[in-house]
């Protein structure tokens, strides 16, 4: 049972641990291409290249040389075999914690899909002059100062000093006292703030220009003053068809987003929550002093508990199902239905907490955490729309989901085989080791052992190019964030000495 808690913590540790630093493009095409049967499983191209590239791979195989990606190749193999080997239903998948995340992750694909369809099927033909406009001026560059206003009541008396000086330093310095304003520099891209990208390249600007108020978020205001301005002519055809199809995928992606906006306001129009305030108020101050722990007394606190993996959402867990107390207390109320705290603690094990502020001063935590538990209450009713169109038989939607399942079952696999060898302390203290000494020949065996039963399809595995730069990519503003597992290193061998080519 000990070994078992340590691989459901390892597993944890992989699944909320996840560093990120670039965003998911937009959602794939619902049919993928196959590229390696493997029993009753498989591997699509999409994700052999999202498994390569949206995660940082090992040395060994990091580089787009064609030795490298076999050995991509035969990891994710392995993975497959092994979770074959995990068998249909181990242990693992019935922990409380694997369960809820694999129907979170499942749950949150099919509201992707819902925003999908309802966003860009509405989506008509962009107005072209609008394109046009806008791809005239992508290339321009500027080095711009900028302040950020979070407090639309002074808006009217920057405006009126701006009149008079049209220093945007000088009056900010003069309203606020600050030493100076912050400086950057800006050149257009797909996944910045919409608002600013539609403010700076619609039209090009000079030189001491101010551009502002821009609204973002929730009632934050944006002024920047132009430093530096390089206006980049297109003299080429090539390059305009680029911006003109880089622009009209960035209008028609908001376009979209102003519809699934619509879309959500009316399914809760009529929907209001109300919380109970007393236990509103108990709730926040249990769970507050652990969102704002310093990372250092953190540390210290994990070493004492079960849950020492490193994640503040481990910590809610912890501390929420010692509220025995409040679990049957009224949380809030909505379209006629009461959440307990036991309600809501069991709902956010499959849906943690989104905060939009992500740098919230404590005495901000109350009204921010009411946020965020009614954005996690609009999930739960987008959900139910999900399914009502049976987007959980959605093909990408299993696939995904199976990506995950089949993830955990082959890490489950992978401890059984280490633990029974007595190879703990060596795969801890020389990862590397073990796989040249031990792994590789236990996934070989497994090659052999299946090779009758995987299928490659040589000519599109021979066509995939992958990316040299390391990156983990993520999808900001959702719960489970991580787009895909961690790479699974699990050999070294490039050989393709096993199964039998797709007809």
């Amino acid at each position: 049972m000990q070994k078992f808690i340590k691989i459901v913590l390892f597993l944890l540790s992989l699944l909320f641990i996840f560093n990120c630093s670039r965003k998911e493009p937009e959602i794939p095409d619902f049919e993928e291409n196959i590229l390696v049967k493997i029993g009753d499983k498989d591997i699509s191209v999409q994700e052999f290249i999202r498994r390569a590239e949206y995660t940082p791979r090992p040395n060994y195989c990091r580089l787009n040389f064609p030795i490298h990606k076999k050995i991509v190749l035969n990891s994710l193999v392995a993975e497959k075999l092994l979770a074959l080997e995990a068998g249909s239903n181990p242990e693992i998948l019935e922990d409380e914690s694997i369960s809820s995340f694999l129907q979170g992750k499942k749950e949150q694909a099919m509201r992707k899909i819902l925003k999908y369809e309802v966003g860009h099927d509405q989506v008509k033909q962009i107005v072209t002059t609008k394109v046009l406009k806008m791809a005239r001026y992508l290339d321009n560059t500027y080095k711009v100062k900028y302040v950020n206003i979070p407090d639309k009541k002074a808006l009217k008396n920057i405006e009126k000093k701006l009149k008079k000086n049209r220093s945007l330093e000088k009056v900010i310095k003069d309203i606020y006292e600050v030493d100076s304003l912050q400086t950057r520099n800006i050149k257009w891209h797909e996944y910045e703030n919409d608002a600013i990208m539609s403010s700076l390249y619609t039209k090009t600007y000079d030189k001491d220009d101010i551009v502002g108020p821009i609204k973002w978020g929730n009632d934050n205001y944006l002024y920047m003053q132009i430093l530096e301005g390089e206006e980049r002519v297109i003299n080429s055809d090539q390059r305009l068809r680029q911006n003109y199809s880089r622009t009209n995928e960035y209008l028609t992606r908001n376009k979209a987003s102003q519809y699934y906006t619509n879309y959500v306001r009316d399914l809760m129009m009529n929907k209001s929550i109300e919380f109970v305030e007393e236990t509103f108020y108990k709730v926040v101050d249990k769970l507050g002093p652990i969102y704002f722990k310093t990372d250092r007394s953190r540390r210290e606190r994990l070493k004492n508990t079960l849950w020492g993996v490193g994640n503040v959402e481990l910590q809610v867990d912890s501390s929420l199902s010692k509220m025995d107390n409040l679990k049957n207390k009224p949380f809030f109320t909505i379209d006629g239905n009461v959440w307990t705290v036991g309600d809501f603690t069991e709902y956010r094990r499959k849906h943690p907490l989104v905060f939009r502020n992500k740098r919230m001063q404590p005495e901000e935590f109350a009204e921010n955490f009411k946020q965020a538990v009614i954005d996690m209450v609009t999930n739960y009713y987008l959900t139910e729309e999900a399914h009502e169109k049976n987007y959980d038989k959605v093909d990408i939607v299993q696939r995904n989901n199976n990506m995950w399942k089949d993830n955990i079952k082959s890490y489950y696999q992978l401890h059984k085989f280490i633990s029974k060898n007595g190879l703990d302390s060596l795969y801890n203290a020389d990862q590397m080791k073990t796989i040249k000494e031990y792994l590789n020949p236990y996934i070989d065996s497994l090659q052999k052992k299946y090779s009758e039963q995987i299928y490659f399809n040589k000519e599109a595995f021979e066509s995939i190019e992958l990316n040299r730069k390391p990156m983990a990519v993520y999808e900001p503003n959702v719960p489970w964030p991580g787009v895909v597992p961690k790479f699974p290193a699990l050999t070294t061998e490039h050989s393709l000495d096993y199964g039998q080519l797709m007809e």
